[in-house]
């Protein structure tokens, strides 16, 4: 689909709420890339929330007690699940940034993941609350380096096998991390807004919830294949976190 005349009035209306796109499945996936891309790329001017409020959790749920069984597999996930305290205040410790795709995302393979590597694709992070926010960074990191179908398919749960899609998170220009804010967390899952900065300055905060499998943090696509997305003025309420 042709990208609209940034100067026609008609691309000021929010594309999340178009019927049209909403409801055609072979354009879910273009649907989460492209929006993120027109939103995050524009300026920032006043602030815009769409269901992404997040109350900031003041107490940490107990340390998972069961894993997978893991014995005999040399590509299974073995990090300890560690420190259960949510990340609601300041960024989780001893993480360093590393390139995914065109984006800088933070890692911390020993401890919180990612442990394995294939491709493009980081997996395997801890089972806690900076273990899923670590996994959700780096899926829309990924999302740079791989088209949609491909990041949905391997790390996602509950999206279509046919995305129809190839455009990539920066396909309109280069984005990057800005911050966060962590909302409820539990052991089965994890709801985090991950903010990105388009090339202008815009911030988009991205609704992204995270889900235990039983071995690794997946992201759960949204049912009508629209994530909340909030355009955000500043980054108050949010906890700036960024390799720039």
């Amino acid at each position: 689909m042709a990208p609209r005349n940034p100067q026609d009035p008609g691309d000021r209306r929010n594309p999340w709420t178009r019927p049209g796109y909403i409801t055609a499945a072979t354009f879910l996936a273009a649907l989460v890339i492209l929006a993120i891309i027109l939103v995050a790329t524009s300026g920032g001017g006043t602030t815009h929330t769409t269901q992404t409020q997040a109350s900031n959790p003041t107490t940490s749920p107990a340390v998972p007690t069961s894993t997978s069984t893991t014995a005999g597999n040399p590509t299974a996930c073995t990090l300890a699940a560690g420190n259960q305290d949510i990340p609601s205040t300041s960024p989780p410790s001893g993480t360093s940034w590393q390139q995914v795709g065109s984006m800088s995302t933070p890692q911390a393979p020993t401890t919180l993941g990612p442990q394995r590597t294939s491709g493009v694709f980081n997996t395997c992070f801890a089972h806690s609350p900076a273990g899923a926010l670590l996994a959700a960074f780096n899926l829309w990191a990924e999302g740079t380096a791989a088209n949609p179908s491909e990041v949905f398919q391997k790390l996602a749960v509950g999206a279509p096998k046919n995305l129809g899609n190839s455009d990539r998170l920066d396909s309109n220009g280069p984005v990057q991390f800005a911050a966060y804010k962590y909302g409820s967390y539990s052991p089965s899952k994890a709801n985090v807004i991950v903010v990105i900065k388009g090339q202008s300055g815009g911030l988009e905060g991205i609704g992204t919830t995270m889900e235990w499998t039983g071995t690794d943090w997946r992201y759960v696509f949204p049912v009508n294949g629209v994530p909340p997305i909030s355009r955000l003025s500043d980054l108050t309420g949010y906890v700036p976190w960024s390799a720039f």
